[in-house]
């Protein structure tokens, strides 16, 4: 089974609808509907939205195993290849990723940018990044 499959086995058994993932992925159902039967695999930049929607976790969506639920796995923290592993309320987390484990303290501006960039569709999520590099490039 490929992740098209277990995404419909999810919907289907939580009984949540194709058009509200469709909706929050800011892409049509008609573009989701490939993913039925393999016709075509969901983009990689969708991975933590769909994660977070079925409440499965990241491997689970790619290979079927493990079904524990991402809670504190964020959309950037995937997107870097990175898994956030635990969270406190002053906002310092630990990351493990190829390198090991790193404790980081993100400060109230950052937390606030992450939760305002997983709130987003992804569409919206794009824009944000290429007016992000866009600003960065201009200050080089």
């Amino acid at each position: 089974m490929r992740s098209g499959d277990r995404i419909y086995e999810k919907l289907r058994e939580t009984g949540k609808k194709e058009s509200d993932l469709a909706e929050k992925l800011g892409i049509s159902t008609e573009q989701m509907s490939k993913w039925k039967g393999n016709r075509s695999s969901p983009k990689p930049e969708y991975l933590p939205v769909i994660c977070e929607f079925l409440q499965v976790s990241y491997d689970w969506l790619l290979t079927g195993a493990e079904k524990k639920p991402p809670s504190t796995y964020t959309a950037s923290a995937i997107s870097s290849g990175m898994v956030m592993q635990g969270t406190s309320n002053n906002g310092t987390i630990i990351i493990t990723g190829v390198n090991g484990e790193k404790t980081i303290t993100l400060s109230p501006e950052i937390l606030e940018l992450i939760r305002i960039y997983d709130s987003l569709p992804v569409r919206e999520r794009h824009n944000l990044m290429d007016e992000a590099f866009r600003l960065d490039d201009s200050r080089k």
